[in-house]
């Protein structure tokens, strides 16, 4: 695969977070929308998924070898610089806005806020914890852990490149079936729909790791993906067309199964597709889709702080008006965050760590010429 610019993919990711903002808004006003077709309640979590997914394939695009452990340092690094300040600011702003409000949240959980500036909330087990202060700050937690983990995945030895990926995914796995998740609701020993069983399922890091690991494998096997069957594929799970398949009962372990596969198959042939060249690719490429693709992280770790502000002050006015409010004050403030807190965040992060590894190739070009003196006398 050529490297250059994707911006097919780049764009994508606006799409992914509107999908995020369009279901945490029907979420927080679903008694005034009333009943809705079923793939608008999917929207967030689907989003998320290919999230991961698009992660796991981006990161293996950029960083195809981390192999010496400055590399390794500069990778966690950069990484960091990404995620954080944006994340910061707005768990801040968050935790201002409660302690001027002598809002008793926070005198609750201050105890949470050391996980939550440390991105390890979902790392804890504690369901709470994990969707305390800014909610969608999760995934961030979880991307985190995927980032950890990748360095282990191209480890120098074979067998603990395997363990990395495995033992999560099967700690991943094995928490939720132990604690009953996935027995029928009512039946003896099922825990099923509590808090404790969405955090094994859907937030803890190790649950989610296979979606990162398959955007992985989809850049390795180097797929070359026609982009109307990506975009097919992504439309069918996407808008829930996927009829049921005979013989699978309803066993909920095999229907979660069946869903992953189901979601990381869809968002992969999406994903691998938009790594080329074609005709989707390059409509994403127009630039107003690749600004927005830009600042949809922060559009991502805002949309819920906006909704959840604005929300008693819009609540009564047209639905359609406040859905406008409510992404235009989310995609401003994002695009604020983006332009000084991120991209400025992130560019001095690289401009230092270039400026470092120039310095290290300069003292080892003087040692270099010094030996081959010493050598020539």
């Amino acid at each position: 695969m050529a490297r250059g610019k994707l911006d097919g993919l780049t764009s994508v990711r606006f799409f992914f977070a509107m999908m995020v903002l369009v279901g945490h808004f029907t979420g927080e006003f679903a008694a005034e929308l009333g009943t809705l077709p079923g793939f608008v309640y999917n929207m967030a979590p689907l989003a998320v998924s290919w999230f991961f997914v698009l992660s796991g394939f981006i990161i293996a695009y950029n960083y195809p070898e981390i192999s010496t452990n400055k590399q390794r340092r500069d990778f966690l690094i950069l990484r960091v610089a990404r995620l954080w300040p944006v994340h910061c600011v707005v768990l801040t702003a968050a935790v201002l806005f409660l302690y001027l409000t002598n809002n008793g949240y926070l005198r609750r959980h201050e105890d949470w806020l050391f996980f939550h500036y440390t991105l390890t909330q979902t790392w804890t087990l504690n369901a709470d914890m994990a969707n305390g202060y800014n909610g969608p700050s999760w995934s961030v937690s979880n991307e985190l852990f995927f980032y950890v983990a990748y360095i282990g995945m191209l480890a120098p030895w074979r067998w603990l490149r395997i363990l990395i990926v495995l033992v999560p995914i099967v700690i991943g796995a094995a928490l939720p079936i132990a604690h009953g998740c996935f027995l029928p609701v009512g039946s003896t020993g099922s825990t099923a729909g509590s808090p404790h069983c969405n955090l094994l399922i859907f937030q803890f890091p190790p649950a989610r790791l296979i979606e990162f690991v398959s955007g992985v494998v989809l850049y390795r096997m180097n797929l070359r993906m026609p982009q109307f069957i990506g975009l097919a594929a992504a439309t069918a799970v996407f808008g829930c067309f996927i009829p049921p398949i005979p013989g699978i009962g309803n066993d909920p372990l095999v229907l979660a199964g069946v869903r992953e596969v189901f979601i990381v198959l869809a968002g992969g042939a999406l994903i691998t597709s938009l790594a080329r060249d074609g005709w989707l690719s390059r409509f994403l490429s127009l630039r107003p889709l690749v600004i927005g693709g830009e600042i949809s992280y922060s559009i991502y770790m805002t949309h819920q702080v906006v909704i959840l502000g604005i929300a008693p002050f819009i609540r009564g006015l047209d639905l359609s008006l406040a859905f406008l409010l409510t992404m235009t004050i989310t995609i401003t403030s994002s695009a604020f965050l983006f332009y000084f807190v991120e991209a400025p965040v992130r560019d001095a992060v690289k401009a230092r760590l270039k400026a470092s590894t120039s310095a290290i190739r300069r003292r080892a070009e003087r040692a270099a010429d010094s030996d081959h003196v010493l050598e020539a006398y």
